[in-house]
Formats: C-alpha cells, structure tokens, sequence
C-alpha cells in the first residue's frame, strides 16, 4: 500500500539542503532549478529543464541537479516510464564520478518509482543498493525510513515474514531516533500486513489508534489513506456498513484533491464491497472507474483488481468470455509468482467460470493452482505466528535469567566479607598487570602504526608519480591534436573566408561565380567532416551512438565506393579497384551509412599515403563473416607505430600531419564503429612497402540464396511465394495511391485489408473490426497518427501499431518509439522488410520467394492525379497558406517516393523543409520548378520512374 511519507520524500528528494548546496555547485544554479520546480505548469517547466539538461558545459554536480529535477517533474507528470530513464542515467552518472551519497539517494528514488509502478522486484534491489550505504553513512531515521520501504515492497510481494523483520527493524530504530509521526506511520504499516493475513480484528484496533493520532496532527492526507485500508478491513471482516462509511470518505478526499492513483484504488475496493453485498450496476461502475483511473495513474493493482470485480459482474451475468478476458488481463498486471492476493481471487474466479461451463479439467487445474497459493499463504500466517512465537519465548527466557542473577547477587552479598582481602589483593595486581599490558600494547600500536603510515605514504607517492605520468601523456596528446587540428581546421577556414570576402568585394568576374563558391562549399564540407568526426567519437564513447539496421544489397554499397575514389585515384597517377567475391545477390542487415564511413576512411587514408602504385579493396563472405581488405602501395608503418595507430588524436608520427594532413580521428572512430557493429579493424604493414587494413564485421543473418531477387523497380512489386499469412490489417494513409499499392502488397502475400485515410476513421475502424495490426501514417488531415494512437491506446486497443511514416529521421523514429508504437516502417518502403515486419508483429514466420507483378497501373493513377494536387498547392500558394503547402507537398513527396519518381519526390523533400525553417521565398522559387516537373510528368504518362 502507498504511505504518505514516500510522497513526502519524494517531494523533499528535488530540492537541495544547503550543506548539500556548498557541496555540489553554485547557489545561483541551485536558485534557478529550484524556481522552475516552484512552477504550477510543470509542461513549462519540463521544457525549461530539456533546455538546461543539452547545455554541454555543465559540470558534474549541476548535471545531476537537473537530471534530478527531470526525474522529479517526470513523475508529477505521471510519467514513470520516463522519470526511470532519467533516475538510470542519474545512477550512472553518480556512480562513473564517485559520488556514494548521492548515488545511494537516487538508488531509493527510483525503487519508490519502480514500487508505484509496481514492479517490485527491481524496487527491492534498488532499496537494498541504497540499504549498504545509509547503514554506513545514513542518521537512524533514514535507515529507518528505507527498512519501511523495503517492507512496504516485500508486503505487496507476500512476503510476509521478511516484511515484519523490516517493520521491526524500522520500528526500534523510530522508537529511539524517529518522531510522533513517524511511529505513527510504522504502525499504520503494520497493521496493514495484520490486514494482508486476515486478522482483521488486531488491524482495525490499530488503524483505529492511528485515525486518533493523525486527527491530532491535522494529517488530512494521511487520515485519507487510513479510511481506505480500514474500509477494506471492516469490509473483510463482514462489517458492511461501516466498510462503506469508511470508504466513501476516502474517495470523497481523493477525489477533491484530483488525485487519479488513490481514487483508482478506493473505486477497486468500492466495487469490490458492491460485489460481496450483490449490487452489481455499482458494482460495474466502480470497477469500470478503477480501470481507467488505474491505467491513466498506472496503478497496476487498482488496474487488476478493477478487472477481477468486473469478470465477477461477468460472471454474474453469465458473459464467460468476457470474465475469462478480463481475468487474463488482469494475471498480465501482476506477479503471479510472489503470493499475490489478487492472483489467488483470479484463479478461484477462473475455475468457478469453467465450472460453470463444464469444463471440469480446466476447473480442476485452476483450482489446484489456487490451492497451492493458499497453502502458501497460510505457511507465512504460521511462519509470522512462530516468529511471534519465538519472540514472547525469548522474553521468558530473558525474565528467568534476570531473576537467576538476582539470586546469585545475594548469594555474592553473602560471603564478599570474607574475600574482602584476596579480593582488594587480586584488584591491585590486576591493576599493575593492565596497566603493564597498557603500556606495551601503545608502545606495539605506535610503531605499527608508523610502519602503516610509511607504507601509505609510499604507495600514495607511486600513485601520484604514476597520475603525473598519464596527465603529462594526455596534455602531450591533446598539444598534438589541438595543433594538428589548428593546422587543420585553419586552412579551409582560411579558403572559405578568403573567397567569401573576394565576392563580397566585387572582385571576381561573374562567370567564374560558380566556380569560386564550389570552392567554399567543399572547404565547408570539410570542416563539417572534422566537427562530425569528433561527435560521432564523442557519442561514442558516452555510449549515445545508435545503429540504424536494414537490409541493403551489398553489391549497391560496394558501387557507390568505386564511384566516389575512382577519379580520386585517377588524379595521383593511382589504379583502384575493387575485387568483389560475394555471391549475387547479397541482402545483409546493416547500418549502411556507418559501414560506408569506416571503408571511406579506410580507402581516403590509403589514397592519402600512397605516392605511387594501386589501392586495393577485396571483399568475401566466410563462415558468415564479412570482410573487407584494403591494399596500398603506399608508406607503410613500422613495427613501433603499428599499436598507436587506432589511438585517438594521434598518428602514427608528428610529421604525418605536416605531410599529409588529417585530425587523428579517423582510424579511431572507423575502430570504434566497427566494434560497435559486432566486429574489429586488424593491420598489417612494412614500412615503404604499404598497408593491408581488415574490416571484419559479423553478420549472422545474411541471405545469399539465389531467390531473393534485388530489389523491384517502383512500377513493379515482388509476389509473394511463400505460405500465405492470415490476419485483417488497418491500414491508414492519407493518399489514395499510396493505401491501394500498399493494400495490394499485403493482401497478395495472403491478408484482409481495412483502409483509412484519417485518425478519425481509424479510431472508428479499430473499434468495429478489432484488426489484428494497424499501419498508421502519421501526418493525416483532421487528426493525425500520432493522437490516433494516444486515443487508441486510452480506449484498451492492445494489438500491434506500427508507425507508417516518411518522417524518417532518427529523432522523429525516437519520438514514435517512446510513446509506445511497437515499430516504425519508413515510406518508401523497402518490401522484403515490410513483409518481415508485419509477419513478425502478427507472429507468423515468412520464407520470403518474390518475383515481379506489374504495379504500373497505380503508378499510371498517381501520375494522371497530379494535375487536380498542382491545383491545390497553386491556390494554397496563392492565399500564402503556407501549413497548407507544406502538408500537400509532404503527401505528393511520400507518394512519388513510393512510386519510383525520386526527383519530384526529392524536389518535395526540399520544399518541406525550406517551408519548416521559415524559409517561404525560397520554397516559392523551388515550386515553380515543381509546378514545371510535376506538369511534365502529368502530360506524359509514359515517363517511367526515375
């Protein structure tokens, strides 16, 4: 059950005590988070904290202050899923710079959010982190406070035993440390566990005494909690009437303060007080509340125990498949192998209802499983009475052997007279005998602990000699870098700024305009490269980098390497060639762009060192490993360069820079991407003889079969071959061509197929047809894909969503990943993923043999539309429309993307943006040349796609 006092800490938890304030950063940022904490719209203030949180210059100490405040915010928000992110990157950051105390609060600030969000296993071990140092470090009242959580959590597992031992453990601490209030809430606990074994009697006397106690202390909240647990303990023990007042008064409270997590427990236990006394329509009510209140709030055990008084009223009503659902979802919300209360009442439910159905080996197995529960629960009730047992056993023993002592004192008291004299003998050469001992024992302590003091001081000054060592290493690197970077980054800084001011100047002839700012652009993507260099390492190495897997023809990548250092090579008098020995086709699952990345700076560095000769790239498949040799002819390495030459901000010598250029990043990087992608970079060289560079990446789910075809051009689409899949699909796009080629797809490899060109037709759909899997666009008229599927997901639709978008890129692919869509399928889509994909999602396995249909006629449809869509973009345009614009031309560029014709839909891609960054003039122009494009394609329908 929730207690008041973890909602006061962790409301106590954003703040920053002000020893902590001299500790950790400076008074004016601690001033400014907290004002933003102080804000009543904690959307604004989310927002103020996401743009402190991406300031690169925080130090350590004011990153964990924000990152703690998000936390915080987050969970005001209801966000718990995103409040246990944030507390993750906390407890790693705490934890990689040293800090224990810190560390070991935001340990217990994420097992309360993990306790709230019920998983409680990962609660109890986050507490029990945070245990091992409040026991070291922590006053007695926050050990105490922890010992209270931990039994909270162990309470709600059934774990009876374990959570008595950690209420008494809290309670002695409280008894000599903790205030009025905290004993208080340690009893309230306690009779809460009374409440969980069915003595009810013993609880409700104690909730009682503490009803009297918070009245006293104006504890309003508190009290609120208290009548719901005493409700459910007079409701228990068969007392209706009183279960009733109780209850209603704390709904009645949690309801005034609009607080959706406490009202959804007292609606579950509402229902279920309704249930036993036989009225089901408040019954049915109640427990419809608890249900959506639950989910809103994420109370899982309001959630669950709402659906269990809902399969009662089924069960009254005789709707079977209704209760046995309903009982399902509610197993799903709960851990089934912790004695779980609610668990045992689902099973007795579930083998009542196939009872009634006559289905009697299903009843009896239910039934055994819900006995077995109840012989467990009632081995803790004994375990919980033999552990009382032993303690009042203990006390006896205790009382009999006081009373033992007393008597030997008197017998003592009796002869001490005549031992008065051994007696005071004894003591004086004791005395001489512990003094000697004195005496010897700090002359021994002295000199071991100087020859301690010596070792320590020896080894701090190893230590020491050995951190000089490694700083002046690192300051030698970093003069090396920052001077091969000076060198670098000056020189095309240089060109762009000197041809810049030679046009601003009049200078150059109108002609040779052109010419001169080709020149600034390839400095500038230059420098780019640098800055992007260093980026990529640094999102390394904080482990932010992400790979973007798809399938990709290997052959394609291998073309587009040639295309790009042919001609370089050409120009140094150098051959290049690539020796291609994989099987055709080959469809690997790969991030193309960062494979692409490590070979351009493996085949760049060999066309760099090479004077004379030929650059070489083989590439093979073994043991499904692939592998990539790049050969030059060119300085080679020697044998003490070699181990330096994957370092970061270093080449193999100084000089190389002054030869040859380059940061020192490049080698590095193409390691760490490499590694990244389950692979290595291996070298092999000899100085003026050249280099051999191995690439190998494992790849255990390349295809090298001869049926998968290479990919079909846009006006055809590969048949499916394979066993047909079976399901209905809710497809929604807002373009017509688009849903009837996609439609084509799925219904060729087997699947009934639904359409919507909105979000309010797809609310509608999905609640008449129950489809199996919903493809869902994204930016749609009326309502867009993203509240569809927030509405959707409110109203209980369970099955797969997966997002359907042109919006590709990784921060948008992110944004559709965290609010819950299962997966994402960019548009165009790739058909062999598409198909995978949706099999995968409707748990069918596909065996993918493609051949060729013709799809010419929808390409033909989409070309013959355009004419009506250039009307409406002319006349959005004409009214300055430009949300409109940008919308349509979003919609004709995914649909000619889909269909082959990649410059409209390129030249669409552009516009959007330009409109996006507020840069309508420019967008103006650029539609004037798709007016022309899209007017020539439209008058003549045989263009095929580009």
């Amino acid at each position: 059950m929730v207690k008041v006092f973890l909602i006061f800490f962790i409301m106590s938890w954003v703040g920053i005590s002000s020893a902590d304030a001299k500790d950790y950063s400076s008074a004016k940022f601690s001033n400014t988070i907290a004002q933003i904490l102080a804000l009543d719209n904690k959307t604004i203030a989310l927002t103020e904290l996401d743009q402190i949180n991406a300031d690169l210059t925080l130090t350590t100490l004011e990153k964990y202050q924000v990152l703690k405040a998000l936390a915080t915010t987050h969970y005001q928000l209801g966000y718990l899923k995103q409040s246990m992110v944030i507390l993750e990157q906390l407890i790693e950051l705490t934890h990689s710079n040293e800090m224990p105390k810190l560390h070991a609060q935001s340990q217990k600030m994420l097992g309360i959010i993990f306790y709230y969000s019920g998983e409680n296993i990962r609660s109890l071990q986050a507490y029990q982190t945070a245990l091992a140092y409040f026991e070291a470090s922590e006053p007695p009242v926050a050990v105490a406070n922890l010992h209270n959580n931990i039994g909270l959590v162990q309470a709600a597992m059934g774990e009876m035993p374990a959570a008595l031992r950690s209420y008494q453990q809290a309670e002695v601490l409280y008894g000599s440390h903790g205030t009025r209030k905290d004993r208080t809430d340690i009893k309230f606990n306690i009779a809460g566990l009374y409440n969980r074994l069915h003595r009810y009697n013993i609880a409700i006397k104690m909730y009682l005494t503490v009803i009297k106690q918070r009245v006293k202390s104006h504890d309003t909240e508190g009290l609120a909690l208290v009548y719901g647990d005493i409700g459910v303990a007079y409701q228990n023990s068969g007392d209706y009437l009183q279960a009733k007042h109780y209850l209603y008064k704390s709904l009645k409270h949690h309801q005034a303060n609009n607080n959706q997590y406490h009202t959804a427990s007292q609606s579950h236990n509402l229902a279920e007080l309704y249930n036993h006394i036989g009225q089901v329509d408040d019954a049915e009510k109640f427990a419809s509340q608890a249900i959506e209140l639950g989910l809103l709030s994420n109370n899982k055990s309001a959630y669950a125990g709402g659906l269990y008084n809902l399969a009662v009223v089924n069960f009254r009503q005789q709707e079977f498949k209704s209760a046995l659902d309903n009982l399902n979802q509610s197993n799903r919300e709960i851990n089934a192998n912790h004695g779980n209360d609610q668990f045992h009442d689902n099973l007795m439910l579930m083998s009542l209802i196939y009872a009634a159905q006559n289905q009697t080996e299903q009843s009896l197995s239910v039934h055994l499983k819900f006995t077995q529960g109840l012989h467990e629960k009632n081995n803790q009730a004994f375990a919980m009475q033999l552990a009382q047992y032993q303690v009042e056993l203990e006390s006896e023993q205790l009382k009999q052997q006081v009373t033992e002592l007393n008597q030997k004192r008197i017998l003592s008291q009796l002869t001490s007279d005549r031992a008065d004299q051994n007696r005071n003998i004894q003591v004086c050469i004791g005395v001489l005998l512990l003094f000697s001992g004195f005496v010897y024992y700090r002359r021994s302590l002295e000199i071991k602990q100087k020859n301690q003091l010596a070792i320590l001081v020896k080894k701090r000054t190893n230590e020491l000699e050995l951190l000089m060592l490694q700083l002046t290493q690192a300051n030698e690197i970093k003069s090396q870098f920052l001077a091969n970077m000076s060198h670098e980054i000056r020189t095309p800084l240089t060109a762009v700024i000197g041809q810049a001011e030679a046009i601003i100047a009049g200078e150059m002839p109108s002609d040779l305009l052109i010419n001169e700012v080709d020149i600034i652009l390839k400095n500038s993507n230059h420098l780019l490269m640098l800055v992007n260099d260093i980026l990529d390492l640094s999102r390394i190495e904080a482990n932010k980098l992400q790979l973007n897997l798809h399938h990709h023809d290997l052959h394609l990548e291998l073309d587009a390497i040639s295309d790009l250092f042919v001609e370089q090579a050409k120009v140094k008098g150098l051959s290049f060639n690539i020796i291609d020995k994989l099987p055709r086709p080959l469809v690997v699952k790969i991030d193309r762009v960062r494979l692409k990345q490590i070979l351009i700076n493996l085949c760049s560095n060999a066309i760099k060192f090479t004077y004379n000769g030929s650059i070489e790239v083989t590439v093979a498949i073994e043991d499904c490993q692939l592998i990539f040799k790049v050969t030059d002819t060119g300085i080679g390495l020697s044998e003490q360069q070699l181990p330096y030459v994957f370092d970061s901000f270093s080449q193999a010598d100084s000089s190389i820079n002054r030869r040859f250029g380059g940061s020192g990043l490049g080698l590095c990087l193409s390691q760490q991407l490499a590694t990244l992608m389950g692979g290595h970079i291996d070298v092999t060289s000899e100085v003026n003889q050249g280099s051999t560079f191995t690439l190998t990446i494992a790849c255990p789910e390349c295809d090298c079969s001869e049926d998968l075809m290479a990919v079909a051009s846009p006006s055809t689409i590969e048949k499916y071959n394979g066993p047909n899949l079976t399901g209905l699909v809710l497809l929604a796009d807002d373009h017509q061509d688009n849903r009837r080629m996609i439609a084509r797809l799925l219904t060729t490899v087997g699947l009934e197929v639904i359409s919507a060109k909105n979000g309010c037709e797809v609310i509608e759909l999905a609640q008449r047809q129950q489809p199996d899997l919903i493809l869902l666009d994204i930016q749609m008229p009326e309502m867009d894909g993203l509240e569809a599927f927030n509405i959707l997901r409110a109203q209980g639709f369970q099955r797969p969503i997966i997002a359907l978008t042109a919006n590709a890129m990784h921060h948008e692919i992110e944004q559709y990943l965290a609010i819950g869509f299962d997966d994402y399928l960019s548009k165009p889509i790739e058909r062999a993923l598409f198909i995978d994909t949706v099999a995968f999602f409707l748990k069918q396995t596909t065996q993918l043999q493609l051949e060729q249909i013709d799809m010419s006629d929808l390409a033909a449809d989409f070309v013959a539309g355009l004419a009506d869509e250039i009307i409406k973009l002319e006349r959005h345009l004409a009214a300055e429309n430009y949300v409109s614009v940008a919308l349509l031309i979003h919609r004709i560029g995914g649909a000619a993307a889909m269909f082959g014709f990649a410059d409209i839909a390129k030249l669409a891609g552009t516009i959007e943006l330009k409109i996006k960054i507020k840069q309508q003039q420019q967008a103006k122009v650029l539609l004037v040349d798709f007016f022309t494009m899209a007017n020539q394609l439209s008058n003549n329908h045989s263009i095929g796609p580009n």
